[in-house]
């Protein structure tokens, strides 16, 4: 668990942030005046045991922060820095007590970063042992408030940075998540909007295809015509391809049915189209031209419809999209002929008009046939939001 958070830690170039926390080593000058004014006797025993103290604490700071650390590495030098720091304060008096600050500081960081205890636990006990420390070598109340005071102050500030460190790391991690989550999602969009615009297009080029074997030998002026339709098709396709990369692609409602009739008619299949109630929405008629060009999709691919019917009716609150076929072929049977997979472009579908507000509805019709049917709730003053779906 530790080795994943230093590697963020890490990647936050936060790596040298141990760093911040050595400059407090500048605390033990005041035990080093006091070696140097001779008040600590024999001084050769004072500047050994401070320059001991200096070096177990730095060292103490960098397996806090070290990855490469365990809790037995980690604990050791904590806990022979604590011994230093009351020997040496027994020892040599006033200067030596001020230490207590740094020990405050590594237990802190201990706590705070390696969750070896509680912060405030920590940082009470350190204060405590500083205050009985002092009133050991009997000084004076005021002096024993001032070293206390100090200590608290430094594992309080060392605790708010470390802090301050994991919070930034969350932050990033949140970021990190949103970002990939936002990806995923883009993701998900663009494989429904190509197997949309894909799938539709394909299908179209596919009947022609058939009608011009069918008419090759006895009706060159079809095939012509056929053939036609088949160039204009692939060329649409690679422009609406390439609006769907760029991100601007919008779809007509209008549009939408008259490809419909006209894709319907050439697979053989009779088309009524109706649309009632005022204009819609930009937004309700892009979504429900993907409903009109999956649906009618699915009618030429994955049934033997004779007629179809498509019809558009907008009330006050919603709109209903409609399309009724009387195929007799299930359309997991008639897909599994014809080697499609069925199911992935209604669940797109369904998907972008669940966040919508909508709802989609595909069934069987008792004596044969099949309708689906999409609704749409549309607010006049506000339009669908569709191009973040």
């Amino acid at each position: 668990m530790f080795r994943g958070k230093a590697l963020i830690y890490e990647q936050l170039g936060l790596e040298k942030a141990s760093y911040i926390f050595y400059p407090a080593v500048v605390v033990a000058a005041g035990a080093l005046s006091d070696i140097l004014g001779g008040r600590d006797t024999p001084a050769w025993q004072a500047a050994a045991g401070l320059l001991a103290f200096c070096g177990c604490y730095l060292f103490a700071i960098w397996t806090a922060f070290s990855d490469r650390c365990g809790r037995v590495l980690v604990l050791a030098p904590a806990l022979v820095l604590t011994v230093l720091t009351v020997g040496l304060s027994l020892r040599f008096g006033e200067g030596m007590l001020w230490l207590f600050s740094l020990l405050a500081v590594v237990w802190s960081v201990l706590a705070s970063w390696r969750h070896l205890l509680r912060a405030t636990l920590a940082v009470v006990l350190v204060t405590v042992l500083a205050s009985a420390t002092a009133g050991f070598c009997e000084h004076e109340a005021g002096e024993i408030i001032g070293i206390a005071y100090a200590t608290q102050l430094s594992g309080i500030a060392a605790v708010t940075i470390v802090r301050l460190f994991s919070t930034v790391m969350e932050l990033r991690e949140a970021q990190e998540e949103l970002a990939h989550s936002a990806v995923a999602e883009e993701r998900l969009r663009f494989a429904r909007d190509l197997h949309d615009l894909l799938g539709h297009s394909i299908s179209l080029i596919v009947v022609k295809a058939e009608a011009v074997r069918r008419f090759a030998d006895h009706d060159p002026e079809t095939v012509k015509r056929h053939a036609g339709d088949i160039e204009s098709v692939g060329r649409t396709s690679l422009e609406e391809i390439r609006e769907a990369v760029s991100g601007y692609r919008e779809r007509a409602l209008k549009a939408e049915l008259k490809g419909a009739e006209l894709a319907l008619a050439d697979a053989g299949v009779t088309a009524r189209i109706r649309q009632d109630g005022p204009p819609l929405p930009a937004g309700a008629e892009a979504l429900l031209g993907w409903v009109v060009r999956e649906g009618v999709t699915n009618v030429i691919r994955h049934s033997e419809a004779r007629s179809c019917e498509i019809v558009v009716a907008h009330g006050s609150e919603a709109v209903e999209l409609r399309i009724s076929n009387d195929g007799v072929a299930a359309p997991s049977e008639a897909a599994g002929k014809r080697g499609g997979t069925p199911g992935h472009g209604l669940l797109g579908l369904a998907e972008r008009l669940s966040a919508a507000g909508g709802a989609l509805d595909a069934a069987h019709v008792p004596g044969g046939g099949f309708r689906l049917v999409a609704k749409l709730p549309v607010d006049r003053k506000s339009e669908v939001r569709v191009g973040t779906q």
